[in-house]
């Protein structure tokens, strides 16, 4: 079972707030595994100047592994991927010339 949401809303011209959640559910016999992610991110667009800021905050819920379950006829297979720790990322986006 798995669940998906991104939104952005834009509270002001040239300003955009994005939300991402993720969140997946599998059942392995007596074994539960969840994967919980969330992650924020914010945009201005300064029109004059012609360039983009953005933050970006992956991560929050800080989730340490993803697990993945696949069952079939004759295979169950678990795997497991590590991740990156909570992280916060700046960005500047410019256009040269004209």
């Amino acid at each position: 079972m798995g669940h998906q949401f991104g939104a952005d809303v834009f509270p002001m011209v040239h300003h955009s707030v994005g939300v991402i959640l993720d969140y997946n559910e599998y059942q392995l016999s007596e074994q539960r595994f969840v994967n919980r992610f969330l992650d924020l991110k914010y945009r201005f667009n300064w029109v004059s100047k012609r360039m983009d800021f953005g933050l970006q905050w992956n991560n929050i819920l800080n989730t340490k592994t993803h697990e993945q379950v696949f069952v079939q006829e004759a295979l169950t297979s678990v795997t497991t991927f590590a991740l990156r720790p909570s992280q916060v990322l700046a960005s500047v986006r410019f256009t040269f010339g004209n």
